[in-house]
């Protein structure tokens, strides 16, 4: 009995101990999972400057899919898939933000060391985080329509609305643009204006996927010397029915609709509340010939609107278009003499922090 009763007291002596040991062992090697993580974008993003064929790595804010999209690989445990982490413009991690686990563990990287601990960490300023977000004491909240200005050949001028050039034809150069949609830690956006103010979609007259369409052929040209990563391509259909809450909008002919009335009631036979609705879609138009007579800011003599990349339901011959109307139409892919492109880039937050 008494050699029981000192074993049960070197157990519970012994037992705090060695579970301690084992924690500190899981943290160390979660903070080197980390570390190595981090070193594995940070190889990456010099591999991309080197490699031309590569997707280069910009100055901006990651999660684990992007990365790993970006050919970011490691061989041993990598970080949960809403892990975080801000790259700067020297291919380096800055901060980051991540789980292992499964969430079992939090870690936090300042650009020197990491920290693993299973209750919230904390960042460089000393302020504590309970979920997974994108580095920084608050993540700006992007609305629809929010302008933005950027210049795509370089992501690190500075720009706003008094250097920015709206004038049909500008490809580079600071530039005004319009949210259409906050992914969370990036935003994707439209340009103001046309870079081609005419242009066919297809010349054959039959509807081709976007990919291969001849307006791809001018997309590309129009954004040459871009910063990689922005992936530059037209708008869709739907994204223009989800901008104005278009819920009767399925891709048909028949469901095409102005602005300010979800429907074929034009701006001159709108209520004053569609007519005021139709005004707040304005940067949708802006730039389009005689437009201000339908409800927009800035007309524009060169264009009439601009195509989006979607086919109509159905047909072969024409494709979705916005147009001077205010409206989401459409017209023949092979007509050369109307519409024109108006690109949409995908770029992160931490460019406008």
């Amino acid at each position: 009995l008494a050699v029981i009763v000192i074993l049960a007291i070197i157990a519970l002596i012994a037992t705090p101990i060695i579970l301690n040991v084992i924690e500190k062992a899981r943290k160390g090697s979660v903070e080197s999972s980390m570390l190595g993580y981090v070193d594995a974008i940070e190889k990456q993003a010099m591999m991309s400057q080197v490699d031309s064929t590569a997707t280069k790595i910009e100055a901006g804010t990651y999660n684990v899919t992007q990365l790993s999209n970006l050919k970011v690989e490691v061989k041993g445990d990598k970080p949960d898939t809403e892990s975080v982490f801000v790259v700067n413009s020297k291919g380096q991690v800055s901060e980051g933000w991540a789980t292992f686990y499964e969430g079992e563990y939090k870690v936090y990287y300042d650009g020197k060391k990491a920290v693993a601990d299973k209750e919230d960490y904390k960042d460089s300023k000393g302020e504590k985080h309970n979920t997974i977000a994108e580095p920084g004491t608050s993540v700006k909240t992007y609305t629809v329509g929010e302008a933005v200005y950027l210049d795509p050949t370089n992501l690190s001028t500075t720009c706003n609305a008094s250097n920015s050039t709206s004038t049909t034809g500008t490809k580079a150069g600071c530039m005004k643009w319009y949210v259409i949609k906050d992914n969370g830690s990036s935003i994707d956006v439209l340009l103001d204006h046309n870079t081609t103010a005419r242009v066919v979609y297809e010349t054959s007259g039959t509807y081709k996927e976007y990919a291969q369409a001849s307006i791809k052929t001018q997309v590309d040209s129009d954004t040459t010397g871009w910063a990689s990563g922005l992936n530059p391509r037209l708008i869709t259909a739907n994204e223009i029915a989800t901008i104005t809450n278009t819920t009767t909008f399925d891709g048909s002919s028949s469901t095409w609709f102005y602005f300010g009335s979800n429907n074929k009631t034009n701006y001159s036979s709108q209520t004053e509340k569609q007519k005021a609705r139709q005004r707040s879609f304005a940067w949708l138009f802006d730039y389009t010939y005689n437009c201000t007579s339908r409800g927009c800011n800035i007309a524009d003599s060169l264009t009439y609107g601009y195509w989006t990349s979607s086919p109509v339901s159905g047909r072969s011959d024409v494709a979705w278009l916005v147009s001077n109307d205010g409206d989401l139409g459409f017209n023949y892919i092979d007509d050369v003499s109307i519409y024109g492109v108006r690109p949409v880039i995908t770029v992160s937050k931490s460019l406008f922090n």
